[in-house]
């Protein structure tokens, strides 16, 4: 996709040639130009029409920029800007430290944010219960991402260990604090005193990463009910 400078910002753009007498130019929230041009304009004809409109192509990033700021999505401890905008191909992907959210319509983007964390929260979790369930020398039999109403994880005397898709949104140790605790109660099934022992013993920042989840967690643990 071809690119051009406007001010201080590298915009790409897409020319679309149409029948038609008139020039249109829009702005998506992913800063990508489009300038549909009657048939026989060039694209160095289109890069000086997109000249001639630089001022007000600025301003309209200025002002989507705005509106974007208010929308947030919390991953791994951090907030980033959401970026939705209409289109007909689903997607969420990232650029320039932000999450942009392609859906048909509205209603959908809901269903596409979640779909998008349960993703991510499986990735993170074959990663993790891996490397903890070695250390703690245990196995189990499956890792399931659920959306847990009243806890971050559980693990079934089958050895199924579930997860709170909401994991991927805390910081990535207190992440890993769940992880243990789950993978620990497949040694220790119940909160005995030897089941807080070895939590402790992976993870010294145990009663941190508690106090944590009860405070600044809920933000992560009520999101997108």
């Amino acid at each position: 996709m071809p690119s051009i400078m406007l001010g201080t910002s590298c915009f790409f753009f897409e020319h679309l040639r149409q029948h038609r007498k008139s020039i249109a130019i829009s702005l998506s929230a992913a800063k990508v130009i489009c300038i549909k041009t009657p048939y026989g304009t060039s694209e160095d004809g289109a890069r000086k029409i997109l000249k001639q409109h630089e001022k007000w192509i600025l301003a309209r990033a200025k002002a989507l920029a705005k509106t974007l700021a208010a929308a947030q999505v919390l991953y791994h401890g951090q907030k980033y800007p959401l970026c939705c905008q209409k289109g007909a191909l689903e997607a969420v992907f990232w650029r320039s430290e932000k999450l942009f959210l392609i859906a048909p319509e509205k209603k959908r983007e809901k269903e596409l944010l979640l779909a998008w964390y349960k993703a991510q929260a499986l990735s993170f979790l074959k990663e993790r219960v891996p490397f903890w369930g070695e250390k703690l020398h245990v196995t189990w039999q499956k890792i399931a991402v659920r959306d847990q109403k009243t806890r971050w994880g559980s693990c079934s005397w089958r050895g199924t260990l579930s997860f709170n898709f909401r994991i991927v949104m805390l910081p990535p140790a207190v992440a890993d604090y769940i992880v243990i605790h789950e993978c620990a109660h497949l040694r220790e099934f119940s909160h005995a005193p030897a089941f807080w022992q070895l939590v402790r013993q992976f993870d010294p920042a145990v009663d941190e990463h508690r106090r944590y989840l009860k405070d600044a967690g809920l933000a992560a643990f009520h999101a997108l009910r």
